[in-house]
C-alpha cells in the first residue's frame, strides 16, 4: 500500500511520535510512505516539508484564529506522492501550516483517516477544553473570543459536512466518548490506543541503573517531567510544587525534574536536561520509586506507558485516557482530579509498599503494555484500518 502522512512535525510531541513509529512498521512491512509535515529541516527518508507560509499571512492567520488559514497545504494534493496513495493518514492538522478546507478537498480525492490527538477539532480553538458544556457541537474554550470563535465555527462546520471520506481515531475511549457528543458524532470513528516500544522502553535494575545516571542509592526518587514548567499551566506544575513542599523536611525523598529549567532553588530537586535517547529516558524509569503525572488535560499520553513500559509504578491525576492503562492500586495510584491531598496519598501508598509489592506493580505494568499498548500492535490495528477503508467504494 502507498501512504501519505500528515502531521505538524516528525521528531516532537506525543503525535509525531505516534505518526513516525506506524511510518516505520510501515516501511519495514513493505509498505511505501510519505511523511508531510509543516515544521522540519528533513528532506529524505519521504519526509517533505510544506512550503512554509510568508510572514504577511502568518500575522493575518493569528489575528484571524483559524477563520483564515492562509498556507499551501494545498500543494499536497499535486505532488506524485498523493496521486499514488491509496489513503492520506493526517494527525495534528492544527499549528497553522495546514488549512481545513485541504481537508475537505482530500476528502473528494482518497479515503482519509483523521487521527485526534488532542480536543482541536471539537473545540472552538483550544487543545483541551476544561468544560463539559457544548455550543453549536464543539466544546468551549477558556478563551471565548466572541465573533472570531463563531465565524471560526460556522467554518468549520461547513468543511466537516463536506467531509465523506473521512474515517476518525481516537487513541483514547474518553476522547471517543467527547467526539461522539460533538458535531463530528456522525462521522465513522475508531479506538485505536497508543502504543509505544517495549524494545526501548524496557525496565533495567534499579540498583545499576542508579549507579550510571549517578543518582542516590539510598533515597526515594520521584520523577516527574516538566517541558514547559510553569509557563504551560496544562501540566500542573503548582502540584508539582505542592508536593516538593509536603516532603522539604524528608531527607530520604528526591524529586528528579527531567526537561525543566531551575523552577525552584531547593536541594530535594535535581534537575535533568530533556532526553531524546529512548534507552537513557528508560534508565531514568527504572532508577526512580515513582513516575508523577500531575497533567490537568491529556489524551493517551505515551509518557505513562513509557514509564510502565520500564515497571515504574503511577501516580496520576484521573485525567483523560490515563485509567485506561493505569488500573488504581493495580500499576499505581489514581487521584480524584486537581486532588492535592489524595495526591499526596498517593505518593504515600507507593512510598510505603514493601518489595513484594512494587514487584507486583512493576510485573502488571509491563504486562499491561504487552497486552494492548504496544507500537507494533498500534500499527497492525492502523494497517488493518486501511485495509479495511480502502476495500469500500468511497464517496465523490
Amino acid at each position: 500500500m502507498n501512504i501519505v502522512i500528515i502531521n505538524t512535525c516528525y521528531n516532537k510531541g506525543g503525535a509525531a511520535h505516534v505518526a513516525m513509529d506506524i511510518k516505520n512498521y510501515l516501511d519495514k512491512t513493505g509498505h511505501k510512505t510519505t511523511f508531510f509535515v509543516g515544521a522540519s529541516d528533513k528532506i529524505e527518508n519521504n519526509i517533505f516539508k510544506i512550503k512554509p507560509t510568508s510572514k504577511v499571512k502568518r500575522v493575518i492567520q493569528k489575528i484571524s484564529g483559524d477563520m483564515l488559514e492562509l498556507n499551501n497545504s494545498e500543494d499536497i494534493i499535486s505532488t506524485p506522492a498523493f496521486k499514488e496513495a491509496d489513503i492520506i493518514h493526517c494527525h495534528n492538522l492544527h499549528g497553522g501550516y495546514f488549512d481545513l478546507n485541504t481537508l475537505a478537498k482530500i476528502d473528494k480525492l482518497k479515503p482519509v483517516i483523521w487521527t485526534l490527538h488532542d480536543m482541536w477539532p471539537i473545540t472552538d480553538g483550544c487543545f483541551f477544553s476544561y468544560q463539559e458544556s457544548l455550543a453549536d457541537g464543539f466544546y468551549k474554550c477558556a478563551e471565548n473570543r466572541a465573533l472570531i470563535t463563531k465565524l471560526s465555527i460556522l467554518r468549520r462546520k461547513n468543511i466537516y459536512q463536506k467531509l465523506k471520506n473521512t474515517t476518525l481515531v481516537s487513541p483514547s475511549l474518553w476522547l471517543k466518548e467527547k467526539i461522539e457528543r460533538s458535531f463530528l458524532k456522525d462521522r465513522k470513528i475508531v479506538h485505536i490506543p497508543n502504543g509505544i516500544s517495549i524494545v526501548d522502553y524496557k525496565r533495567y535494575d534499579k540498583i545499576k541503573a542508579r549507579q550510571e545516571l549517578n543518582l542516590p542509592q539510598d533515597k526515594k526518587i520521584i520523577m516527574f517531567l516538566a517541558a514547559g514548567g510553569k509557563d504551560d499551566k496544562r501540566k500542573g506544575w503548582e502540584y508539582v510544587e505542592e508536593m516538593i513542599k509536603k516532603y522539604q523536611q524528608e531527607k530520604n525523598v528526591l524529586f528528579l525534574c527531567v526537561g525543566g529549567t531551575n523552577e525552584l532553588k531547593t536541594e530535594k530537586v535535581n534537575y535533568i536536561e530533556y532526553i531524546n535517547d529512548k534507552g537513557v529516558l528508560a534508565k531514568y524509569f527504572s532508577a526512580v520509586d515513582i513516575f508523577l503525572f500531575t497533567s490537568l488535560a491529556e489524551n493517551m499520553p505515551l509518557v505513562i506507558l513509557e514509564a510502565m513500559a520500564c515497571g515504574t509504578p503511577i501516580v496520576s491525576f484521573n485525567v483523560g485516557g490515563v485509567k485506561e492503562v493505569a488500573q488504581h492500586l493495580e500499576n499505581g495510584y489514581i487521584a480524584r482530579y486537581k486532588d492535592t491531598e489524595d495526591l499526596y496519598n498517593g505518593i504515600n501508598y507507593i512510598l510505603n509498599l514493601n518489595n513484594d509489592g512494587l514487584e507486583s506493580i512493576a510485573k502488571k505494568s509491563i504486562a499491561k503494555i504487552k497486552e494492548g499498548f504496544t507500537d507494533e500492535k498500534m500499527a497492525e490495528k492502523y494497517l488493518k484500518l486501511y485495509k479495511e477503508i480502502t476495500s469500500r467504494q468511497y464517496e465523490v
